[in-house]
């Protein structure tokens, strides 16, 4: 009986070792271009100038090239979702991305589910966003707030109704965030394993019997 658990256990932890492409499996289908740039706090274009690797996240500089929405200056700091390594839109020094961030506590965030796409890939979607290109600002011209943690941006008297949407529930059910997904992910995962293994032994244990 010992080759059979043994042979699950490994199977299970080789599992349990690559929540990111787990998670990438329980990713809903992005929606509508509409529906993305309602979704997200902030959409830009920018280029990588440097990833700082973390446990659970990494901490990425970016040069805003455009702003479509929620973000006004032209340096920002971002944390993302380390496993994103698993994905091809991975932020890579030096290439360029359309970005979809989370506001969460004043901190951006490329989350696991965000439609963040590589700039060469997103010609339909740079069509639809260039009506609402916002002007930036170099972030030293901002000394009362850290560009790094910059908040989303609020509505004023300038802004057309397209530009300060509010997503439904519906769509805000649709991409949780990373934080949860990889938590509810793991739950699973153990939870499968645990009983896997229990079948595994109790079958084992009957045909000894």
């Amino acid at each position: 009986m010992r080759k059979p658990v043994w042979l699950t256990m490994v199977v299970l932890a080789y599992w349990l070792l690559l929540p990111g492409q787990a998670m990438a499996l329980s990713c809903v289908k992005p929606g509508p271009i509409e529906q993305r740039y309602e979704t997200y706090d902030g959409v830009i274009v920018a280029k990588v100038l440097n990833v700082k690797a973390g446990q659970e996240e990494h901490t990425i500089q970016l040069e805003v090239k455009q702003s479509f929405k929620g973000i006004e200056v032209d340096r920002l700091t971002i944390l993302e979702d380390r496993y994103w390594e698993t994905d091809s839109r991975v932020s890579k020094e030096g290439e360029e991305y359309l970005y979809y961030f989370k506001n969460i506590d004043s901190q951006w965030e490329n989350q696991l589910c965000s439609p963040t796409v590589k700039l060469s890939l997103a010609d339909a979607e740079l069509d639809y966003l260039k009506d609402k290109e916002r002007q930036l600002q170099p972030a030293s011209e901002l000394p009362t707030a850290d560009a790094s943690h910059a908040p989303a941006a609020t509505d004023t008297t300038d802004d057309d109704a397209e530009s300060r949407p509010i997503a439904s529930d519906s769509e805000m059910g649709q991409l949780s965030d990373s934080g949860r997904s990889t938590s509810a992910g793991l739950m699973v995962g153990l939870i499968a394993a645990i009983v896997i293994i229990l079948i595994v032994v109790l079958l084992g244990m009957r045909r000894r019997k």
